[in-house]
């Protein structure tokens, strides 16, 4: 995610990372969804854990922006903060994800709950799906509170519930018993690279989808085997050879909400005027700057309000550690 906003102005390189490092977050997202006993609950959960977030944050940006310009708070910065999250948003622009998947996680949940035919619901995703893929091109206004974004990303939640119940989940796609299976996914992946570079560049937030069904195709196997290959780093080593990746994930919530501002910090340094709505390029000298920064950032003490997780953390914990030991 800090790369896609880094923009090295590398064209392969930036429609590689855009190609599935959002899909991803929703992809996992539904791997870990598990149907709630109450809608009621659910809604409070994810309110809490993504909403709550996204304002604490969103307000403490309006503040270092009106400090930053010298000026007060514009009207349309507080607009897009409580309505369009996806555009005009003060220097983290990165934080239209939590509403989106919010919105995103709890249709799919009343879909989830009302429907019980497993091809009417598949439907009715991808018919919705779809629907926000074509939004903008069918011409219909910009969506408050990120909605073309999160419909679009419904079929991503599907495919890692799906996917999470798929048998390959269970035995490991690159397990010896599935060669073949190996042999084909490989072939799809190195299909999926080279359509990405054809394909127009994938931007969720501002629903830039290309050609849909190419986008979603490269964006669903590329996350694939990103996380098989997690999977098989986490056989290899285990996850307590990776305290730091740790550290990221249970403070992830953190590096969403503040990975524009080491940016921002750095442009200030090398005395390059920093606008967070016209995405430039930032030096290779930049790049160390931010990782050197980030682990700073992030801290517990530096980040008190760093709440717990990207992922709905009522799931996280229990649900990831029975499936990793199942895997």
């Amino acid at each position: 995610m800090v790369l896609g906003h880094i923009h090295f102005n590398i064209e392969y390189f930036d429609k590689i990372v855009y190609a599935f490092h959002m899909p991803l977050f929703f992809i996992i997202s539904g791997m870990l969804y598990k149907q709630p006993d109450s809608l009621k609950d659910y809604i409070k959960r994810r309110t809490k854990s993504l909403l709550l977030p996204y304002f604490v944050f969103g307000m403490f940006y309006l503040i270092i922006d009106v400090l930053r310009e010298g000026t007060t708070v514009a009207l349309k910065d507080i607009i897009s903060l409580l309505l369009y999250p996806t555009y005009e948003l003060p220097i983290e622009s990165a934080l239209w994800f939590l509403p989106a998947l919010y919105i995103s996680l709890i249709i799919y949940c009343v879909i989830d709950r009302i429907i019980r035919n497993g091809f009417i619901k598949c439907a009715t995703i991808v018919l919705l799906t779809f629907l926000g893929c074509y939004w903008n091109k069918i011409g219909i206004p910009i969506s408050p509170w990120a909605f073309s974004s999160a419909i679009s990303s419904l079929l991503f939640v599907h495919l890692g519930v799906k996917y999470r119940e798929c048998r390959y989940v269970q035995k490991g796609i690159t397990g010896k018993t599935n060669f073949y299976f190996t042999t084909i996914f490989m072939m799809l992946v190195f299909i999926s690279i080279l359509a990405a570079f054809s394909n127009p560049q994938l931007n969720m937030r501002l629903g830039d989808w290309g050609i849909a069904p190419v986008t979603y195709f490269n964006a669903t196997i590329l996350s694939f085997a990103i996380i098989e290959v997690a999977h098989i780093i986490y056989k290899q080593w285990k996850p307590n050879a990776f305290p730091y990746l740790r550290f990221v994930g249970k403070y992830s919530i953190a590096f969403l909400c503040v990975n524009h501002l080491p940016i921002m910090i750095v442009r200030k340094l090398f005395e390059e005027p920093y606008d967070d709505r016209d995405e430039r390029d930032l030096s290779l000298p930049s790049l160390r700057s931010v990782a050197d920064e980030l682990p700073i950032c992030l801290t517990p003490e530096s980040c008190p309000c760093a709440l717990p997780t990207m992922i709905p953390r009522s799931t996280t914990s229990s649900l990831m550690s029975k499936r990793i030991r199942h895997w």
